[in-house]
């Protein structure tokens, strides 16, 4: 799957989704949302820096998925953009769930000035076997990821925080991070070039062709 702005990424066994969704019904959010009002402010991704002389301070925050946080990801799998991408919502929420429990996989709640907004997820590429990832070196880590609030999406913040997730998993020891949108999926691929990942090449996967898309902090140094 590995979708930002619609959302999608990488599929195991899954379709991925594009970043971005439609607005959430307020009947369906719990008092664990009373500051979920997430995305409403429409703010940009410009607005989330603030630079001391050379220094960019990021505004967005990552932290793990817990128990609590599985309604907020239940409605986002609702929404019209991430079925698009990501298919049928209770499949997706019954393995998101699943996750939990598997150490393989690192699940994230992406915030924007401390307002919950999107959904990222992590893993070794070789955790779960694919044939269009069995190039890559081990270590190698591969991202799906969809942004749960409407107001968010085309302001540039699947850009900006998949660029720091993918600079931040190269730190902790990755070779380098893929990512597979959906190929018609322009949004998300716009998103993620702005992000710092290169074409490779178009792949057949499970959910159909895909192009793989690679951050190789290398290439960003140079």
């Amino acid at each position: 799957m590995g979708y930002v702005d619609g959302a999608g990424g990488f599929t195991r066994a899954r379709a991925c989704a594009p970043v971005g969704r439609a607005p959430v019904g307020r009947a369906e959010e719990s008092t664990h949302d009373a500051k979920d009002n997430e995305g409403r402010n429409g703010l940009s991704a410009a607005a989330g820096e603030i630079r001391t002389g050379h220094m960019a301070i990021s505004s967005y925050s990552f932290r793990p998925v817990a128990a609590d946080d599985l309604p907020r990801l239940r409605r986002w799998l609702r929404t019209p953009e991430v079925v698009r991408w990501w298919g049928d919502p209770r499949r997706e929420f019954e393995l998101l769930r699943a996750d939990l429990d598997e150490p393989r996989m690192t699940m994230r709640i992406v915030s924007f000035r401390d307002r919950p907004f999107a959904y990222a997820q992590d893993y070794e590429v070789h955790a779960w076997p694919q044939a269009h990832l069995t190039h890559l070196p081990q270590g190698a880590r591969a991202i799906d990821s969809f942004i749960g609030h409407t107001s968010m999406i085309g302001r540039g913040h699947g850009a900006a925080y998949l660029s720091l997730l993918a600079e931040r998993l190269c730190a902790e020891g990755a070779p380098l991070v893929a990512i597979d949108p959906d190929a018609e999926n322009l949004r998300a691929r716009r998103a993620y070039a702005k992000a710092g990942f290169i074409d490779e090449s178009t792949v057949a996967t499970e959910a159909g062709a895909a192009v793989l898309m690679i951050y190789d902090p290398r290439r960003i140094a140079n």
